[in-house]
Protein backbone atom coordinates (compact mmCIF):
# COMPACT_ATOMS: atom_id res chain seq x y z
CA UNK A 1 0.00 0.00 0.00
CA UNK A 2 1.52 3.51 -1.30
CA UNK A 3 1.38 6.35 1.34
CA UNK A 4 -0.26 9.24 0.04
CA UNK A 5 0.10 12.67 1.42
CA UNK A 6 -1.77 15.68 0.62
CA UNK A 7 -0.36 19.25 0.39
CA UNK A 8 -2.61 21.61 1.48
CA UNK A 9 -2.49 25.11 -0.22
CA UNK A 10 -1.28 27.93 1.63
CA UNK A 11 -2.21 31.17 1.20
CA UNK A 12 -0.50 34.61 2.45
CA UNK A 13 -1.81 37.81 2.25
CA UNK A 14 1.32 40.18 0.95
CA UNK A 15 0.54 44.10 1.48
CA UNK A 16 2.92 47.26 0.63
CA UNK A 17 2.18 50.20 2.31
CA UNK A 18 3.31 53.29 0.69
CA UNK A 19 4.09 55.80 2.68
CA UNK A 20 3.98 60.00 1.82
CA UNK A 21 8.14 59.70 2.09
CA UNK A 22 8.67 57.40 -1.19
CA UNK A 23 9.12 54.74 1.27
CA UNK A 24 8.05 50.69 1.04
CA UNK A 25 7.13 48.73 3.70
CA UNK A 26 6.24 44.78 2.46
CA UNK A 27 4.43 43.26 5.19
CA UNK A 28 3.50 39.09 4.46
CA UNK A 29 0.42 38.49 6.98
CA UNK A 30 -0.58 34.17 7.15
CA UNK A 31 -3.89 34.80 8.85
CA UNK A 32 -4.23 30.92 9.18
CA UNK A 33 -1.48 30.87 11.65
CA UNK A 34 -2.84 33.77 13.56
CA UNK A 35 -1.43 36.60 11.95
CA UNK A 36 -3.74 39.94 11.73
CA UNK A 37 -4.55 43.01 10.15
CA UNK A 38 -7.40 45.75 11.62
CA UNK A 39 -8.48 48.98 9.40
CA UNK A 40 -9.12 51.62 11.78
CA UNK A 41 -10.58 54.83 11.15
CA UNK A 42 -6.74 56.38 11.15
CA UNK A 43 -4.41 53.44 11.81
CA UNK A 44 -4.05 49.87 10.64
CA UNK A 45 -2.91 47.78 13.12
CA UNK A 46 -0.96 44.74 12.38
CA UNK A 47 -0.32 41.78 15.07
CA UNK A 48 2.00 38.43 13.87
CA UNK A 49 2.23 35.60 16.28
CA UNK A 50 5.93 33.84 16.86
CA UNK A 51 7.14 31.91 14.08
CA UNK A 52 9.80 30.08 12.62
CA UNK A 53 12.42 32.15 10.72
CA UNK A 54 12.15 32.08 7.18
CA UNK A 55 15.56 32.15 6.94
CA UNK A 56 16.45 29.36 9.76
CA UNK A 57 13.62 27.21 10.90
CA UNK A 58 15.62 26.69 14.34
CA UNK A 59 15.34 29.89 15.35
CA UNK A 60 11.46 31.28 16.62
CA UNK A 61 10.78 34.85 15.56
CA UNK A 62 8.74 36.96 18.49
CA UNK A 63 5.12 37.78 18.32
CA UNK A 64 5.31 41.18 17.32
CA UNK A 65 2.72 44.66 17.08
CA UNK A 66 2.80 47.36 14.30
CA UNK A 67 0.64 50.71 14.18
CA UNK A 68 0.72 52.39 10.94
CA UNK A 69 -0.58 55.79 10.54
CA UNK A 70 -2.96 56.40 7.38
CA UNK A 71 -2.13 59.93 7.52
CA UNK A 72 1.50 58.92 6.87
CA UNK A 73 0.40 56.48 3.61
CA UNK A 74 0.05 57.41 -0.31
CA UNK A 75 -1.14 54.23 -0.72
CA UNK A 76 -1.69 50.15 -0.46
CA UNK A 77 -1.45 47.22 -2.61
CA UNK A 78 -2.82 44.12 -1.45
CA UNK A 79 -2.84 40.71 -3.19
CA UNK A 80 -3.16 37.14 -1.73
CA UNK A 81 -0.51 34.77 -2.92
CA UNK A 82 -0.34 30.50 -2.64
CA UNK A 83 2.54 28.51 -2.02
CA UNK A 84 4.04 25.16 -0.95
CA UNK A 85 5.57 23.90 2.00
CA UNK A 86 8.93 22.70 1.20
CA UNK A 87 9.56 19.21 1.43
CA UNK A 88 12.38 18.41 4.48
CA UNK A 89 14.96 17.34 1.72
CA UNK A 90 14.31 20.57 -0.10
CA UNK A 91 14.65 22.46 3.08
CA UNK A 92 17.65 20.41 3.55
CA UNK A 93 19.17 21.34 -0.06
CA UNK A 94 18.19 25.16 1.04
CA UNK A 95 20.04 25.49 3.79
CA UNK A 96 23.22 23.64 2.56
CA UNK A 97 22.89 26.49 -0.29
CA UNK A 98 22.18 29.35 2.20
CA UNK A 99 25.55 28.17 4.17
CA UNK A 100 27.44 27.75 1.11
CA UNK A 101 26.45 31.26 0.25
CA UNK A 102 27.27 32.74 3.49
CA UNK A 103 30.53 31.32 4.00
CA UNK A 104 31.78 32.56 0.65
CA UNK A 105 30.55 36.47 1.00
CA UNK A 106 32.85 36.73 4.05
Amino acid sequence: MELVVREEKRYVECYDFLFTTGMVLPITLDLKAGDSIEFKDKEILISFVVKPSITDPDVMLPAEEQTIFKKHLACIQHRTQEFQEATPEQKQEWTKLFNKQENTTH
